[in-house]
């Protein structure tokens, strides 16, 4: 009977600890979240004449560390006119190992393949935080790369309100 309710007792607390974790990771703000280490296209579509939504295109992993100078080679050379593509990774650069762990940073590097200048709104998640909070971001501008760089590492990221500028 004490192996039952052991049992019982640790089923409930995985439970809850699991329902915990899934609601820390739902976006404050709506928009989608997307785990660090992944490459991402977004299609925009119009709400009105300043405002979209957005839906997922197309989603991957990316295991490696990037370098943070050279990395054109991840993005499409002619992205669709109505989509934005991005990374959302480690980078670093360096020679050595040890230049390469001090220049740790994670990295949102945004692609706008449409023709407008677009302003956007981004929360992160850090490791162990219960909570989104909210992370100031520049603009996009048409056809540009772009990159927003944090000194630590950053889990989550939720992005949304995406509009004309």
């Amino acid at each position: 009977m004490k192996k039952k309710s052991l049992f019982l007792a640790l089923t409930l607390v995985s439970f809850i600890g699991i329902s915990a974790q899934n609601n820390d990771s739902i976006a404050p703000q709506g928009g989608f979240v997307f785990p660090f280490g992944t490459k991402v296209i977004i299609r925009l579509e119009p709400i009105d004449s300043v405002n979209f939504n957005y839906s997922v295109v197309k989603s991957e992993k990316i295991a490696e560390m990037i370098d943070n100078y050279d990395n054109d080679h991840y993005f499409l050379e002619k992205l669709d006119d109505n989509c934005i593509e991005f990374l959302f990774c480690g980078g670093t650069h360096g020679d050595s190992r040890e230049e390469k762990q001090a220049n740790y940073q994670t990295l949102l590097i945004l692609k706008n393949g449409t023709k407008y200048k677009l302003s956007y709104k981004a929360d992160i998640q850090l490791p162990h935080a219960e909570k989104f909070e909210s992370t100031s971001v520049v603009d996009l501008f048409s056809r540009v790369k772009s990159k927003e760089i944090w000194p630590y590492k950053v889990e989550l990221i939720a992005l949304h309100d995406f509009r004309k500028k």
